[in-house]
Order: structure tokens, then C-alpha cells, then sequence
């Protein structure tokens, strides 16, 4: 998915170990921003740049708590969210985001077999790219 730019704009979800690992690949990608990302609302992350988490030069992309979702939607309008958090925190959201449209891959284990169904239903309802 190119946004307007030629450039896709990536919401990261999760920034355990696996996320800082995507966060670091997205950032080294020419056709690839990331513009946010998602912790939770409790997490020392939040509030902090990027690149400070990774060690690196500050990104530009800041941390955002779960709670702040909805603002992040808004603001940085990100073609997909890449989700690596867990499958409770991703069933609490993926309905926001699919309505919107945004193309959300999700890298999360444990899902049911109800969760499942429910996110089949919600990307063809709207839509939207749910993997």
C-alpha cells in the first residue's frame, strides 16, 4: 500500500523484542516511513522517540500509549499497522482500524478460533487488508 507520497507509512504495534527488530527494518527501507508507534499505556516507552528505544538517532517517530490509538489514526494517517503486540490488545483495536481501511498485518499468536472468525469478518466487512 504507497500512500500519496510513493511512501508507506507504518504504524508499529508492539515494541518487545520482535518490534524493535521490524522498527528497525522499516527504517532502513527508501520506500517505508514509520510514523508512530504503539505501547502500552503503562510502558516506560511511552513518550519517548524511536530511536532512542533502538539506541539509535532520534526518528521522528514517537511512542504512542494503546490509548492514544485513535489520536494516532488521525495524525499520522498510516497506510498499515504492523502489529506485534498480543492477541488481547489487537482484538481491543482491530475494529477501529478496520473501519478505517488501514491495511493491518498482524505478526501475533493466540488468537481463538472465535477471534479468528471475527477478524475475517471484520476485513470483509470493510474491506480492509487484515493478514
Amino acid at each position: 500500500m504507497l500512500g500519496s507520497e510513493g511512501i508507506t507509512k507504518i504504524c508499529l504495534m508492539g515494541l518487545g523484542r520482535t518490534g524493535a527488530e521490524i522498527a528497525r527494518t522499516v527504517l532502513e527501507q527508501p520506500d517505508m516511513r514509520l510514523v508512530a508507534a504503539i505501547c502500552s499505556d503503562f510502558s516506560s516507552k511511552r513518550g519517548k522517540d524511536v530511536g532512542e528505544i533502538l539506541g539509535i538517532p532520534e526518528t521522528g517517530a514517537k511512542v504512542y500509549g494503546a490509548g492514544q490509538l485513535e489520536e494516532v489514526l488521525q495524525e499520522h494517517a498510516p497506510d498499515v499497522i504492523v502489529d506485534f503486540s498480543n492477541a488481547r490488545a489487537t482484538m481491543k483495536y482491530v475494529r477501529l482500524i478496520s473501519e478505517r481501511r488501514i491495511g493491518l498485518v498482524i505478526g501475533t499468536t493466540g488468537f481463538s478460533d472465535h477471534d479468528v472468525v471475527r477478524l475475517q469478518l471484520l476485513a470483509a466487512k470493510n474491506d480492509s487488508g487484515i493478514l
